[in-house]
């Protein structure tokens, strides 16, 4: 993996497909989530990017992986997996923190 830049957030296709394999509407994983229809309607159609966090959330309510639901260059992948599940949930936690300064530092 080069960098960090090399993540671009959530697949939106994906977050779809995961979504209507559940047979859902967008307004059950609203419920389910916590979050608003209209922000998980934004992600689907690739006008909003969430968070580490939130991306989480969406991959752990629809049962797939954080790194199926994000736009994460295949051979990356496993690497970067390992690596963070290597860390205690507390380093985990503080990395997800330090990724999302370095987001917003370069909006």
């Amino acid at each position: 993996m080069k960098n960090l830049r090399e993540l671009k957030g959530i697949n939106s296709e994906k977050l779809k497909y995961a979504r209507k394999e559940k047979s859902w509407k967008i307004k059950d994983l609203s419920r389910e989530t916590g979050l608003t229809e209209s922000s998980i309607s934004l992600m689907e159609n690739n006008k909003m990017s969430p968070n580490v966090k939130t991306a989480r959330l969406l991959a752990e309510t629809l049962n797939i992986s954080l790194d199926c639901l994000m736009d994460i260059p295949m051979k990356d992948v496993p690497e970067i997996v390992n690596i963070y599940n290597d860390l205690s949930k507390d380093n985990q936690a503080l990395l997800e923190k330090i990724a999302l300064l370095m987001v917003e530092n370069k909006k």
